[in-house]
């Protein structure tokens, strides 16, 4: 079913862009000239009649595999089940299938029209008029890839659509100059022509170069994607093909181009040659195109890292650059915390900082995590944990625990050297490095849950873990400030450290065991370790720790005051970067 899919893909795109392609060729390229002449006409008419066919039949083809994927029937019981109206009637591959249709249909009258004219007669109007449905209807492809899904679904359909017609206007006008340059002995035709062919050539492929450049970063993103992915890999050889005919073209337009209209019949030759090349070349990109596809893109998928060496040139696994598959929030954490403790505590320690009981047992001191997770790629962690460190005491757990299980430990891991952070600044200082929040759910009162790193949340957040009775005056002060916090888009949430431990002076949020639990390894007392029994942290829009505030202040201490100068700094900072950011999260 997914090689029928492919190249039903593959076909529809290739006659689709070919029905542009004439078109574009015969109006800005050709000229009317070439348009007039019988021949020409028959064989324009002939290309597009049977490119229209070809696209409404792969078309076809293709709806059937879309109907027997919901189904699970084959293509042809599919197209004539009840599972082909519901893909019709309530899908948007559905709705955008009859819309296309309909473009046919016109496309196909208007040339049926074109064709009943007398032979004498130009059809340049009617085919302006071919011209624009033809572009609508290969533009329209846009909606039936990865871009209709996209995050930024408004700018990867319009560079889609771009992308698109720049492919149309180059590659399926290229069959159509090998003609022209194999019809005769006209090389001054022939010379024009391939200058004009040059000029679409240029603004085509400039169009192709900056819409490229947009797919790659919403459906790759990165360069070990690029790489490490499926999806990646058959986007390099597409890339090495347009390079390749990017040279041939530069070479046709700047060398054998200008030496056309002095007659040389062997650099009309290798014009030939090239473009005959260059049509091939095109052809085997269509090809990949439709396998594209139907491949998860690479921005989605967790790369494998095929070299010993990364990107930085340091020491490279083949997950060093996977994305984990389970998020950082505070329940993976404390889940991959209690597996910590059974496996890693005896040998790194409670802490992590490599002084467990066997530690002084071993050859080689266990590694300080606390201080140096932080540090390795997440991947990389989860590459130590799962295949061991050859040479060192660091066994390996993949026997012992599967995928998921050691994604938690790496996300503990993470949490773990960054409250080593948190809790190595001053009380009220700034971490010395950009640390994410661990995301958690919670809930006001009867009012909906929400997510503190919710992809639409704006304002600042200061979460406040409080115990009772020690915190007491300081809610019942927040609770007096609640409007001051407003003011400078801040909302203040306030968790109990212990369950059971709430205030009547300040609206309960509630939230999961795991949460003050994972949240107090970012609250140490300096001196003595031990977490603390209150503990405030403002939290940026977009997620990341900026301060934290140990204990109840004192009496002639304003920290509302500390805390919204504070939020005004941040707001006319810089914000971190999503690199920074991705790194944890």
């Amino acid at each position: 079913m997914t090689g029928v899919l492919a190249a039903a893909r593959a076909a529809h795109f290739a006659s689709t862009i070919l029905i542009f392609g004439e078109l574009a060729f015969a109006l800005f390229v050709a000229g009317s000239p070439w348009l007039e002449r019988e021949e020409s006409r028959r064989r324009f008419n002939r290309v597009l009649r049977w490119s229209i066919a070809a696209s409404i039949a792969s078309w076809v083809v293709w709806l059937g595999c879309e109907a027997a994927e919901m189904s699970g029937a084959s293509i042809a019981q599919a197209l004539s089940s009840q599972t082909l109206l519901l893909v019709l009637g309530k899908t948007e591959f559905g709705r955008l299938w009859l819309l296309r249709v309909a473009l046919a249909a016109i496309l196909s009258a208007l040339l049926w029209m074109s064709i009943g004219k007398r032979a004498n007669e130009s059809p340049r109007a009617s085919s302006l008029g071919i011209f624009a449905i033809a572009g609508a209807y290969l533009a329209s492809l846009a909606w039936a890839g990865h871009a209709a899904a996209g995050v930024q679904r408004e700018v990867q359909l319009t560079s889609d659509t771009l992308h698109l017609l720049g492919a149309g206007a180059w590659l399926g006008a290229l069959p159509s100059l090998v003609v022209l340059l194999r019809s005769g002995s006209e090389w001054d035709g022939g010379a024009l022509a391939a200058r004009r062919f040059g000029t679409l050539g240029v603004v085509s492929v400039t169009l192709l170069f900056l819409t490229g450049f947009i797919n790659v970063w919403y459906l790759v993103g990165d360069i070990p994607a690029l790489i490490g992915t499926a999806y990646g890999r058959l986007l390099l050889v597409k890339l090495a093909l347009f390079a390749a005919m990017l040279s041939l073209a530069a070479v046709n337009r700047f060398v054998l181009t200008p030496r056309l209209s002095r007659g040389n019949a062997a650099d009309a030759a290798r014009l030939r040659r090239n473009a005959f090349i260059e049509t091939g070349a095109g052809t085997a990109i269509v090809a990949i195109v439709g396998v594209l596809g139907i491949t998860i893109p690479g921005a989605h998928q967790s790369p494998v890292w095929p070299f010993s060496r990364g990107l930085d040139l340091e020491p490279a696994y083949p997950t060093s650059y996977a994305s984990p598959p389970v998020p950082y929030t505070t329940n993976v954490i404390a889940r991959g915390g209690v597996l910590y403790a059974q496996q890693c505590t005896s040998c790194h320690g409670a802490l992590g900082r490599g002084d467990g009981p066997m530690s002084v047992s071993l050859s080689m001191k266990p590694a300080n995590l606390a201080e140096h997770a932080a540090h390795h790629r997440p991947g990389d962690l989860f590459w130590f944990v799962a295949h061991g460190l050859p040479g060192t005491p660091m066994p390996a757990f993949a026997a012992q625990l599967g995928d998921t299980e050691i994604w938690s430990i790496v996300r503990f891991l993470r949490a773990l050297s960054d409250g080593e952070t948190v809790n190595e600044a001053a009380s009220a200082a700034a971490p010395s490095r950009p640390i994410v929040a661990p995301d958690f759910v919670f809930q006001n009162g009867d009012q909906a849950q929400e997510s503190l790193a919710r992809p639409s949340r704006r304002e600042m957040m200061l979460l406040v873990f409080y115990t009772l009775p020690q915190s007491l005056p300081r809610l019942r002060t927040l609770q007096t400030q609640t409007q001051e916090y407003d003011n400078h888009a801040i909302r203040v949430i306030a968790v109990p450290m212990q369950d059971g431990s709430s205030s009547a002076d300040f609206p309960r949020t509630f939230v999961s065991p795991d949460v003050p639990a994972v949240y107090a390894m970012f609250a140490r007392v300096p001196q003595s370790g031990a977490a603390a029994a209150h503990v405030e942290f403002l939290i940026d829009s977009r997620g990341f720790m900026r301060r934290r505030w140990l204990d109840v202040p004192g009496e002639s201490e304003d920290r509302t005051a500390e805390i919204l100068k504070e939020a005004d700094t941040v707001a006319r900072a810089p914000q971190l970067t999503a690199t920074e950011k991705s790194h944890a999260h």
